[in-house]
Formats: C-alpha cells, structure tokens, sequence
C-alpha cells in the first residue's frame, strides 16, 4: 500500500497543500518549522485517525479554522482507495471512497490487513532464503524472537 496523492486543508500551518507522491523516494526539504514534520504527521492521522505526537487533536486544526480535512489516494496491490479525515473541534469524522465509516476499527482493519500481508510475504520469502543455510535459520529465529517480545518491526 502507498500513498500516491496527499491533500489537507487547514492542518497545522497549511491551509491548503497537494502533494503527488514518486512512486520511489520522496525527500521533504526546508527550513526548520516549515512544515516538514506536519505532512508526516498528516499522512499518519490519515492512516491511524489519530496524531502520533501530545496533545489534543483540536490543535491539529489550523488557528482560527473550525474544520481540518486530509484526503489521501492510496494505491493497494489491486485498488485505489480515497481517504479522508475530518476534524473539528468537537468530531472527527472519517470516510472511505467518500462513504462515511461509523466505527474507527473498520477504517483502520483496511491498514492492518494490508500490514498482516506484508509481514507474512515478508516472512515467508527470508524463511525460503534462510531454508538453505542452518546458521543464517538459527539466527533468523532469535531476531524473530526479539521481534515478537520487544514489537521491533523486521
């Protein structure tokens, strides 16, 4: 899964931005305080529906507005699917090719599904690569191990 276009209104210090993403790196480059960590910040509520950073969400709405939207296109191995998150100081509200999700757990099962597949491609290619080599199997499983006790992403 991977975001293709981002746009928010009333975000933070952005009244209005659009970004189309590479389908490879993206580099954010600017001065301190411009707003580098705000797009970041964006993309994660519009992924979890909530900031990853302290503080209450009515903050994440720019000063003196009373609503903050961020839509994402995001492309999955065979759909483009619309998100979009609503903000206001008292709702949010979040939405799927433009049809409202009443339960937040619906809206985030999308990202765990395609998380869950990830892992386990991932998993099953380094076993088929580790299977020839006794050494490379025995220290897989320790960091698998360390993966499971310590939730470290491999």
């Amino acid at each position: 899964m991977r975001i293709e276009h981002l746009k928010v209104t009333n975000f933070r210090n952005y009244s209005n931005l659009e970004i189309d993403f590479s389908k490879n790196v993206n580099i954010f480059i600017g001065d301190n305080g411009r707003g580098k960590t705000n797009i970041l910040e964006s993309i994660y509520v519009l992924s979890l529906t909530k900031t990853n950073r302290y503080g209450l969400e009515e903050n994440l709405i720019k000063f003196d507005e009373q609503l903050a939207k961020i839509e994402g296109m995001i492309r999955g191995e065979d759909s483009l699917k619309k998100l979009e998150v609503k903000l206001s100081k008292n709702k949010k509200q979040i939405y799927i090719n433009n049809k409202e999700m009443r339960r937040i757990k619906d809206y985030i099962y999308l990202f765990e599904q395609h998380i869950l597949r990830v892992k386990l491609n991932v998993f099953h290619k380094v076993l088929s690569i580790l299977s020839y080599d006794f050494l490379l199997r025995t220290s897989y499983i320790s960091l698998l191990f360390v993966y499971k006790s310590n939730s470290v992403f491999f």
